[in-house]
């Protein structure tokens, strides 16, 4: 009996050092700003990897996407991914890259991050947007839950041309 409660307290300590996975998210073995960096590289592989229903679990329930090259607002992870879904049925081979600027705490379950995405498509300049994300986390994992963006680096833009390069004139475009 002695022997047996020794191992159940040595296996509980061992899984305490251990590090804890929720849903893909390292809670443990991470500090918070590590967890919403991971969490972005999760976006960024699922973006890549053209899986729409993997981009979508990366946002809240609720979430709202402000896209202000087409002034479209889509709310919820639902429409989103169908945005997504639209977006990779038009634009093939269209890929993601990331610069996060800073990732600031506003409590220690909302984080916000700012940063510039790069869109890159073969035999076109890359599209550059400035972005602000806001993280929340929920049952242990950051989710997206607000994601605004602008041009970066651009006053005159034709917005319509940059929609296209990136893909999104068909599939977010107002009618």
């Amino acid at each position: 009996m002695n022997r047996l409660v020794m191992l159940l307290a040595l296996g509980s300590f061992a899984m305490s050092l251990s590090p804890m996975t929720v849903i893909g998210q390292d809670v443990r073995a991470s500090s918070p700003e590590e967890q919403v960096r991971k969490a972005g590289a999760a976006y960024i592989k699922a973006f890549n990897d053209r899986d729409a229903k993997a981009l979508a679990e990366q946002w809240s329930p609720e979430a709202v996407y402000e896209n202000r090259l087409t002034g479209n607002r889509v709310e919820g992870r639902a429409a989103i991914a169908q945005q997504f879904e639209e977006l990779f049925a038009t634009a093939t081979q269209l890929k993601l890259a990331v610069q996060v600027e800073s990732i600031q705490f506003v409590s220690p379950n909302v984080a916000s991050e700012v940063g510039i995405a790069t869109f890159v498509r073969p035999e076109q300049p890359p599209a550059q947007i400035a972005y602000s994300a806001v993280y929340v986390q929920r049952d242990g994992k950051w989710l997206l839950d607000r994601v605004t963006d602008r041009l970066h680096g651009a006053v005159d833009v034709d917005h319509h041309a940059l929609a296209q390069t990136i893909g999104l004139a068909r599939c977010c475009t107002q009618d």
